[in-house]
């Protein structure tokens, strides 16, 4: 495998030429260099340098492709590979590195951190694919060095992939619809032939190099397709996919031509391409070729000469140059020379068709010498090249005569390269086709176990392990790198960070002994994995911790498995495209790239609430060959699945119950008082609570299958998990919950009628259900505070419409945002800047441009940044801070409360006028706590358990107050805030807000509408409409199937009424309930109940 270290060597220099050209030395001091070098610049690249940046990436990747493969090859030790791979990104970034500084003493190279930034992501990709894919090259090239059939497909695959690598070359895609608007501007792309085509002559021969280029596919693809009785049409139909995929994007690249005529090119050259392969297993016999194409090639000579001359810029209407002596001096003899003064996409399509113009050389000559009875052997690729080159001289030489032509010295170069390959190729291929086949030795009966044979199979006859699986260099290596993204974030953790620390090992024993944990684990962990009240993270939440590591642990262990065991084709076809248009709404949604300072990850109005959104799906995403990998090793694995529900249910209901216990007892249903729990993501309203309850409380059915002492459990935890549903006074949630009981009868009946009926403990336990439904609904139903809302369902169904309404009216007008949306985690801002609805939402923001950060509070509608705090009551606590107002009527509230989410109780509140002044006044006044607190009256009398809050807010429309240095001082002046002066941005400050409409659009299609267009929408309605319907064939063969049935349904109904999947943990789980519900079962392995 020295040929990949030769060509990593030999790929090196070609970097170092080609980033020097055009080798314009200028001398500098190097210690100005230096100087120069360490404040290099970061460019704001337009459309039209966007080629050129994304080159860079490109440029790196062969580099450390090739070292990887070569050195994964050389060791089979993982450490050592990992080693290696750090070695291998090191040398490629000092290679970075020492060229940038190198450039300064070349112009008019530029020098630029965008560079150093694309080379790098070039590197790490190549080095990526070369661990992930290195083994699989590896193997081609074996088969190619090994001749025959094998060789042929091998490169032939290498060529589909080559070809298509070029067809998105220079991958400069748009990046915003008014770039998108002035491309179709331009009117390069056709539907038919683009105007960019050229002349007659130059466009027939674009057009037919299109044909050529693509009959090697049509004979790859022919091979494959072998078996196919109409194999023609495949092959003509995959024709027309390549070629509407590729001509479709190239309307997405800056600089890119579509044209509708392609389409028709590549579906002949691949008709051909099968026409020809099919030939030549029909002639495999013959030795030579037939010698009657000698005549044939002399008479193609003139043509041919004729052709080139026209490309080359001779026609009639020629006019000649007097200044021949002066445009020979004017030669840059320097290889590449001229290339660098284009773009990438024409450089690279000169450099196609001068090595497409010469091939026909090395071709006919290859024809020429194998058709007179010449062995194959003493071929002359050198001379082949030469010819090229000689006729090459002469058509460049021609250019002095024509004005507006000028001779490259490259060409002679490229065209002798082009015709020895093509000489190469052709005796090659000739070869595969011809070389003997080794003789198959039919084996003897009583040896059909033995030998080769068994041997192949034996290590698939071994069943696979569930506890000790071997890794992969690249799952290891991801692995490494997920956990040393965890440090980081566990270094700059605002909380206990050992304490997650711990926490996080201890996980990650759990999961490395026991493969199939994670399924328990992340859904009873959900709910209590997010402390962003305490911390102020909102955007990276101790649950992605768990998620990352759970990633990080399969990875390590191997315990990946691809989903084409357990899911139908249509089904990841279906997630595919959904997955595909989702990132494009992602994407959409985070441009332009804002910058990275305090504010990114602190407010919903941030770009960046495009990636927190988006979470929700990649998480599951990810997760989907781990979840795979369980449901081939474990056939209880989606029961796991629904303990973890069933534990997190647990979870949530005690902590409802001792939130309802502090704030208003147990059996206060008069009070306005809506409980959150531990969804602390509600803070700006939504149904996240809801969500979660209906997802789980249908598989407590699992619980009366099994001993009674589970069945009470059962029933216990139904009682709690009614109880906090109700106790969210959420109409929705109580109608999803009787569609669920509905969808769960109707699935029992349906799948298990006859075997219902002879269970009757299970109705027993069924009926107490029942019978407590009511008991512990009667009350609460009757309860003031619903029955108020009951009476205004009908004011409450015309808001809600209207808000809908109002959402689609917010989008833009654009076909690009009907099909992809406004983008993942726009409703908050696209509602501040274009709703027509008042009052706007108050806004608050870190400002950085002062030697001290500052808090900027803007007035609006009610929001609120606090802090939770530890304070006794009846104490006096000085406060002190800065602040500075805009505005006379500008008014600052701080308050001392004890609060939930949403409900605040026992508030001291402190307000002034701050008057006018843009000058930093200091505030000092001492504020007594009383009642907050005080251990309350309760079932958890003695103990102090509501959350006391420092609460900021500027009530006052259209001011704003700027505040830094803020301080609760205890009696031993100790200060009770945490990140008072804002040096750790907005760490432990936390926001809510009493207006929910601005935050969310309260539908969840119409949120899916809103960011994801109109593809996203109806992509999702068919992924839950395959789900049900996949559940429906599933009754009666699958025992938990009315199970999923029921939770499914509900988290549909809880839909209609609240945008769910902006809560990025609540999107989580129910992708993880539809992948659940796509899943394909065998009825054999299914136990019926």
């Amino acid at each position: 495998m020295r040929k990949f270290l030769f060509f990593a060597v030999t790929y090196s220099l070609f970097i170092i030429y080609g980033s020097l050209v055009p080798l314009d030395y200028r001398p500098i001091p190097f210690e100005q260099a230096w100087q120069s070098f360490k404040n290099i610049r970061y460019l704001s690249l337009g459309a039209a340098s966007r080629a050129d940046w994304i080159a860079n990436i490109v440029l790196y990747i062969p580099l450390t492709f090739s070292l990887s493969v070569y050195c994964r090859h050389k060791s089979q030790s993982s450490w050592r590979i990992v080693w290696l791979s750090a070695l291998i990104l090191t040398l490629s970034l000092a290679l970075a590195v020492t060229i940038e500084f190198c450039q300064q003493f070349f112009p008019p190279r530029t020098v630029s951190q965008n560079d150093l930034i694309a080379e790098t992501i070039g590197s790490l990709v190549g080095l990526a694919l070369g661990l992930t894919h290195g083994k699989r090259l590896l193997e081609l090239f074996q088969h190619i060095l090994s001749g025959g059939k094998g060789a042929f497909l091998a490169s032939a695959g290498l060529y589909v992939i080559g070809y298509l690598a070029v067809s998105f070359f220079p991958y400069d895609f748009v990046t915003s619809f008014q770039e998108l608007g002035d491309k179709l501007a331009s009117g390069q792309d056709s539907l038919f032939i683009s105007s960019s085509c050229g002349g007659l002559i130059r466009c027939s021969a674009k057009l037919t190099s299109e044909i050529v280029l693509a009959v090697p596919l049509g004979i790859f693809f022919g091979a494959l397709l072998k078996w196919h009785p109409q194999r023609l049409t495949a092959v003509m139909l995959i024709g027309f996919i390549f070629g509407t995929v590729i001509e479709a994007s190239q309307v997405l690249l800056v600089s890119g031509v579509a044209q509708g005529i392609s389409v028709l090119t590549r579906i002949l050259g691949m008709g051909l391409g099968e026409k020809l392969y099919k030939n030549i297993g029909a002639r495999r016999s013959r030795t030579f070729i037939n010698p009657a194409l000698r005549k044939y090639i002399v008479i193609a000579c003139l043509p041919y000469v004729l052709l080139l001359a026209g490309l080359n810029g001779w026609s009639w209407s020629n006019t000649y140059s007097d200044d021949v002596t002066g445009k020979l001096s004017d030669i840059h003899w320097l290889p590449f020379y001229y290339h660098y003064y284009t773009s990438e996409s024409v450089a690279l399509t000169s450099l196609l068709s001068v090595l497409f113009m010469y091939m026909p050389v090395g071709l006919g000559l290859w024809l020429w010498k194998n058709s007179g009875g010449y062995t194959l052997a003493g071929s002359k690729k050198f001379s082949a090249g030469l010819y090229a080159a000689g006729l090459a001289f002469a058509l460049e030489t021609s250019k002095l005569f024509l004005n507006g032509k000028h001779p490259d010295p490259t060409n002679l170069l490229i065209s002798f390269i082009s015709a020895y390959l093509t000489y190469a190729m052709a005796d090659l291929m000739y070869g595969w086709f011809h070389q003997q086949q080794p003789e198959q030795h039919k084996p003897h009966p009583d040896a059909s176990n033995n030998n080769d044979e068994s041997e192949t199979e034996q290590p698939d006859q071994k069943p696979p392990s569930t506890d000790r699986q071997s890794s992969s260099v690249a799952g290891k290596t991801l692995a490494a790198l997920i956990f040393a993204a965890l440090a980081w974030k566990l270094i700059d953790y605002p909380g206990n960070s050992p304490a997650l620390c711990i926490v996080l090992v201890l996980y990650s024993l759990l999961i490395y002994r026991f493969p199939q944990a994670w399924l328990i684990a992340l859904p009873a962990l959900l709910p209590i994995s997010d402390l962003s009240p305490w911390t102020g993270r909102l955007f990276f939440t101790e649950f992605d911790y768990f998620v990352l590591t759970t990633i990080a642990i399969s990875c390590w262990r191997n315990r990946l498995a691809s989903p084409f065991k357990n899911y139908s084709s249509g089904a990841l076809l279906l997630l595919l495209l959904y997955a595909i248009f989702y990132t494009v709404s992602m994407i959409k949604g985070l441009l332009p790239i804002q910058p990275l300072d305090a504010n990114a990850f602190s407010t919903y109005y941030s770009h960046y609430n495009s990636l927190r959104i988006a979470k929700g799906l990649y998480w599951a995403l990810l997760l989907l060959p781990m979840l795979s990998f369980s449901l081939s090793r474990q056939k209880n694995a989606t029961r796991y699945f629904g303990y973890g529900l069933l534990g997190g249910l647990t979870i949530v209901s005690l902590f409802a119950i001792a939130e309802r216990a502090a704030f208003t007892g147990l059996f206060d249903f008069s009070s306005d008082f809506r409980i959150t729990s531990t969804f602390y993501s509600m803070h700006t309203g939504g149904a996240h609570l809801d969500a979660f309850l209906l997802i789980g409380l249908p598989f407590i059915y699992l619980l009366l299958n099994n001993k009674p002492s589970h069945a009470l459990f059962g029933l216990i935890l139904f009682s709690g998990g009614l109880y906090t549903l109700l106790m969210t006074f959420s109409r929705g949630a109580y109608l999803a919950l009787g569609v669920e009981f509905i969808a769960l009868f109707i699935g029992l009946l349906i799948g298990y009628k006859r075997l219902l009926s002879q269970q009757q403990p299970k109705w027993l336990w069924a009926s107490a259900m029942v019978i407590l439904a009511i008991a512990i609904s009667t009350p609460v139903l009757q309860g003031r505070f619903i029955q108020h809302r009951f009476q205004q369902s009908d004011e409450e169904a015309q808001i809600r419409s209207s808000h809908w309404l109002n959402a689609i009216n917010m989008m833009d007008s654009d076909w690009p945002t009907a099909l992809w949306g406004m983008g993942l985690g726009t409703f908050p801002r696209s509602y501040f800047w274009n709703s027509i609805v008042q009052p706007m939402p108050a806004t608050f923001s870190l400002k950085q441009d002062e030697p001290e950060p500052y808090l900027q509070l803007r007035g609006g509608a009610p929001l609120y940044l606090e802090q939770i705090i530890d304070v006794d009551a009846y104490t006096d606590y000085p406060l002190t801070f800065e602040y500075r107002a805009y505005a006379s009527n500008s008014g600052l509230n701080i308050d001392i409360c004890e609060k939930a989410v949403q409900h605040s109780f026992d508030c001291q509140s402190l307000s002034f006028n701050t008057g006018d002044s843009q000058n930093w006044r200091q505030f000092k006044q001492t504020i007594n706590t009383r009642e907050a607190g005080n251990k309350k009256d309760n079932l958890l009398a003695g103990t102090r358990v509501r959350p006391v809050k420092l609460i900021l807010h500027n009530g006052q429309t259209d001011s704003v107050i700027d505040i830094k240095n803020i301080a609760l001082l205890s009696p031993s002046k100790n200060n009770l805030l945490k990140n008072g002066d804002f040096t750790q941005d907005m760490d432990h400050w936390f926001f809510t807000a009493d207006d929910h409409i601005p935050w969310r659009s309260e539908n969840l299609w119409v949120q899916i509408l809103f960011e994801q267009g109109w593809l996203g929408a109806i992509l999702f309605t068919w992924l839950i409409m395959s789900a049900f319907l996949n559940l429906y064939k599933q009754l009666g063969h699958r025992q938990i199937s009315p199970v999923i049935l029921a939770s499914l349904s509900g988290l549909v109904i809880i839909g209609i009424v609240d945008s769910c999947f902006d809560a990025p943990n609540i999107a989580l789980i129910s992708y993880l309930i539809i992948f659940l519900s796509l899943q394909i079962i065998d009825p054999k392995n299914e136990k019926r109940p």
